[in-house]
């Protein structure tokens, strides 16, 4: 059974103040303003309903129906309760009054209301929206509030076996316990599954894939957050080669959700090119951080990524650093309307090292679906704007959700050479429209088709299209 307790903060002592039976289950609390009442909203038996808890800790139940009752809170003068209910067919915030027992609607909207709090004044709720949730103020007068009755139903108690006890036994914990795999995805001619334990100190992911002849592909990785640094490792071998990364990788917390990391690790990576084809094997280190900053109408957010390597490919050694910068600016609330900026600058010891252009290309480019530039040093920017056309939210048979048509345009530049003063420039324009679906378990999926203009002038149009999923 589940309980609510007490902590001292001086000696971090737990103490159990109220156990409650196996068939409730409590999910939020809230106290009044004079700290003398508690309501608890909590599954019982299947339900989600509304109690209070007085000081004998059995509970006394406000709501006991049907519907989902939860986000209680209660005005500055403790007399009423607020909540949210789908009562109404949408969530909706609704008033209990302590003395009277009396219930009164206060909204009737039609996309759902939560987490209605009142300052005396105003209302403040998430409000939910085609684009997602926002927080959002309102006011309304206690004179057009709906009154309801509200009529208790017997639910009855299953039986409880689980044994009344406060004894407590601490035992350290044991992950290992919890890293069975628990499902199976099937992939053409193989299949993948991953595991996490309950507080996420290791994960794992395995997978494999064959075309029953002699071509197979397994790939393996690892996470390990138990520790400082953590710890990654990734390890795929096929019927020719085997490739690997182990990496120690430190976070650092910011202000504001903002964050730092700093990697490094040793790797052994096959690379396919026209000029060196093979593996590149050495160290790296790795610095890449990200910041978020704006006010009520706009956020932007903000990231790097600064890398350098030493190592080899094959037999020629090289060093090389990398570079990398996005930014991208929303409507606070939504991410409808967007634009955003990139920049990647790279510079190698090893000559025509970095390749622009190819659909495979780290600095691909589109309208350069082959590869076209070669140099030690290599720039990149683009900037585009995405926006949407169509909001469906229709259902896809019984596979999932079509959510709707988003668009894009966007401008890019690059450079390659051997020497600042030999760059070459190479440059498109384009445009993109973006099916997107959920299937069932959320997965989703997004289908492109986009239009390229090439600024060289030897060069055709393009026209792609590319399917994308991603896999939890």
């Amino acid at each position: 059974p589940e309980c609510l307790c007490f902590i001292d903060l001086t000696s971090g002592k737990i103490e159990v103040v109220t156990e409650f039976p196996s068939s409730f289950r409590p999910i939020q609390a809230t106290v009044d303003p004079a700290e003398k009442t508690m309501v608890i909203s909590g599954w019982k038996n299947g339900f989600l309903d509304l109690a209070l808890l007085p000081q004998d800790g059995k509970l006394q139940f406000i709501t006991s129906d049907d519907y989902a009752d939860l986000s209680p809170s209660f005005s500055p003068d403790g007399k009423i309760l607020f909540f949210s209910s789908e009562r109404s067919g949408v969530y909706n915030v609704y008033a209990y009054y302590l003395d009277t027992g009396e219930f009164f609607q206060v909204t009737n909207v039609v996309n759902g209301l939560f987490e209605p709090k009142y300052n005396g004044q105003k209302f403040y709720s998430i409000v939910y929206h085609q684009t997602g949730f926002d927080v959002s103020e309102f006011l309304s007068d206690r004179n057009n509030w709906k009154k309801i009755k509200i009529e208790q139903q017997n639910i009855f108690d299953l039986p409880d076996k689980t044994p009344s006890t406060w004894n407590y036994e601490d035992k350290p914990y044991q992950a290992t316990k919890h890293l069975f795999p628990r499902y199976w995805v099937p992939l053409l001619w193989g299949g993948t599954t991953s595991a996490c334990d309950y507080l996420g100190f290791h994960s794992y992911s395995l997978s494999y894939q064959s075309d029953l002849q002699e071509n197979f592909m397994t790939t393996f990785s690892y996470q390990g957050l138990f520790m400082e640094p953590e710890i990654d490792f990734w390890f795929s071998f096929d019927q020719e080669k085997y490739q690997y990364s182990l990496s120690f990788d430190y976070p650092v917390f910011l202000p504001h959700q903002n964050q730092l990391h700093f990697r490094a690790g040793y790797e052994k990576i096959y690379r396919d090119d026209s000029l060196y084809s093979g593996f590149w094997e050495g160290f790296f280190l790795n610095l890449d951080g990200s910041i978020a900053h704006g006010n009520d109408s706009w956020i932007t957010t903000q990231s790097f990524n600064l890398n350098y390597q030493n190592g080899s490919y094959e037999l020629y050694p090289v060093q090389k650093s990398l570079f990398s910068w996005e930014i991208q600016s929303f409507r606070a609330g939504n991410v409808d309307h967007s634009w955003y900026a990139q920049m990647a600058l790279g510079y190698s010891t090893l000559p025509q090292d970095f390749v622009l252009g190819g659909r495979n290309s780290l600095w691909g480019i589109a309208g350069y679906p082959e590869e076209v530039l070669r140099g030690k040093i290599a720039s990149r920017f683009e900037f585009g704007y995405k926006f949407p056309l169509i909001a469906l939210d229709q259902p896809l048979f019984n596979l999932g959700l079509i959510k709707g048509i988003d668009g894009k345009i966007y401008w890019v530049e690059a450079a390659a050479g051997e020497s600042w003063n030999s760059l070459e420039w190479i440059g498109s324009i384009g445009s993109e429209l973006s099916l997107h679906i959920f299937l069932a378990e959320g997965f989703p999926v997004d289908l492109t088709l986009g239009y390229a203009h090439p600024f060289k002038s030897n060069r055709s149009d393009e026209w792609y299209l590319t399917l994308s999923t991603r896999f939890r």
